[in-house]
């Protein structure tokens, strides 16, 4: 959609007070989902096992429509892990699309740690409002990501908070997120998409082609 972009120096949707972000800490945006293929107790279980130093700097976002079972049932994770719910961690519930471009323009790092996905949007959306971005690497997402040195085992939780620290405090990996997230963002367009769909459809390929090695 192309309200999801890279907009610099453009004010972006104010967001509201009641969404709970913290304008004292960077921000890191997950857009998951309620059901468990989409590991947000994982990427929970990940982020407690980042340094305090950067917990207290770094707030962690989750976008997603949830039900208050599931809202209970992930601050009860988070409570167990020692995450203070609403502080350490929000939940924002359902957002606006201006209000999900202004989180992901305004975020230092977006994760995607689901298990398995059809395509992935949210890792394309993400790259379009120029937010680095790192995810799983398992089903469609390492070709939607197009290099591997930006994934994680979504299994392994160790593995997953490395990748979010590089992904906070590696400059060199930095530059490497935006330069991916910038080529995400020529590849993914409806044009492009649908054009690579014909040709797998057409030539019976399902050729998948992560362009680089995995960071180590």
């Amino acid at each position: 959609h192309t309200r999801f972009r890279n907009v610099t120096g453009v004010q972006t949707c104010a967001l509201p007070i009641y969404l709970g972000l913290d304008p004292n800490r960077d921000r890191v945006v997950a857009v998951t989902g309620a059901d468990d293929r989409k590991n947000t107790a994982g990427l929970l279980r990940a982020w407690a096992r980042l340094t305090p130093e950067l917990r207290r700097s770094h707030q962690l976002v989750v976008t997603c429509a949830i039900t208050p079972a599931v809202r209970d049932r992930w601050h009860h994770i988070a409570h167990h892990l020692g995450l203070a719910w609403g502080h350490d961690v929000v939940a924002t519930d359902v957002v606006t699309d201006d209000e999900l471009v202004a989180l992901l323009q305004g975020a230092k790092l977006s994760v995607f740690p689901s298990l398995e996905e059809g395509f992935g949007l949210p890792v394309a959306e993400a790259a379009a409002c120029g937010c680095p971005v790192v995810c799983s690497d398992n089903s469609s997402l390492p070709e939607v990501i197009g290099d591997v040195a930006a994934t994680f085992d979504a299994h392994d939780v160790a593995d997953m908070a490395s990748v979010i620290t590089s992904g906070l405090i590696d400059a060199g990996f930095r530059d490497r997120l935006r330069d991916i997230a910038a080529d995400i963002a020529r590849r993914c367009t409806w044009d492009n998409v649908g054009r690579r769909a014909y040709e797998v459809v057409a030539t019976g390929s399902n050729e998948v082609r992560p362009r680089s090695v995995r960071r180590i």
